[in-house]
């Protein structure tokens, strides 16, 4: 008899989620460039794990207009999630705008 057993446990992260962090906005640049250590993921199932990013399109070195939020997602094969987020907080940030590159 072959026995299956579903795969329900989340990837996990680790210690590999940044924290928030507080950067200095350069008197002289509307924006700041901010830099991190992606987060890396894994599975019980030792199968291959999706990572996407909010917002869209965001990866250090990253051009920064305004404090914002950043959330990683892993997706594991049978469609387990796993989430991690940290702020981007700029400090001196005034009539700010955000554009993701």
């Amino acid at each position: 008899m072959l026995s299956i057993s579903a795969d329900n446990t989340p990837p996990t992260f680790g210690n590999t989620c940044p924290g928030d962090m507080v950067v200095d906005m350069p008197s002289d640049k509307p924006y700041a460039i901010v830099s991190w250590d992606e987060p890396r993921a894994a599975d019980n199932a030792h199968g291959k794990v999706r990572i996407d990013v909010s917002p869209s399109g965001v990866k250090p070195p990253w051009r920064c207009y305004n404090t914002t939020t950043i959330e990683y997602t892993a997706t594991d094969t049978s469609g387990n999630k796993a989430k991690c987020s940290f702020k981007v907080a700029l400090e001196g940030a005034k009539n700010c705008f955000c554009t993701y590159r």
